[in-house]
């Protein structure tokens, strides 16, 4: 048989392990098992991972006494931190509203003023350059 044969039924073979009973196996499965000791190998591994796996269902495991309470701890903090930035939010959402109320018309103005005082700066700065004035800088 060529060695890519007897790979591929080693992973046909390997397939079957989660069944390891040896009841439950196909006679091409026993039959690939008695002459491929890779597979024996990989089987009894298998094997001794099942029994340790079953071994731990029999074990009585408990959290240590301080995991629960820090846990707990941790959850109230996370929700104080979140109550607080929605808090935060919520009045940084106040402020910017009532400022662009309050103070919305005012920008408009504040705007045309500043514009009109950089137009007329221009305009001065244009008049003194043509009749030779010298501004101080």
């Amino acid at each position: 048989m060529s060695e890519k044969a007897e790979v591929m039924e080693c992973a046909h073979a390997r397939e079957h392990f989660p069944a390891f009973d040896q009841k439950e196996f196909s006679p091409q499965v026993l039959a690939h098992l008695e002459r491929c000791e890779d597979c024996r190998t990989q089987l009894a591994e298998y094997r001794v991972l099942q029994a340790g796996l079953a071994s731990l269902a029999d074990i009585d495991l408990q959290p240590p006494s301080w995991l629960l309470g820090t846990i707990t701890e941790r959850v109230a903090e996370a929700a104080r931190r979140r109550a607080v930035i929605e808090e935060t939010r919520k009045q940084l959402g106040r402020a910017t509203t009532v400022t662009t109320r309050q103070f919305g018309e005012h920008r408009v103005a504040a705007g045309s003023a500043l514009g009109l005082a950089v137009l007329a700066g221009a305009v001065l700065f244009g008049r003194s350059k043509r009749h030779g004035v010298k501004v101080a800088a």
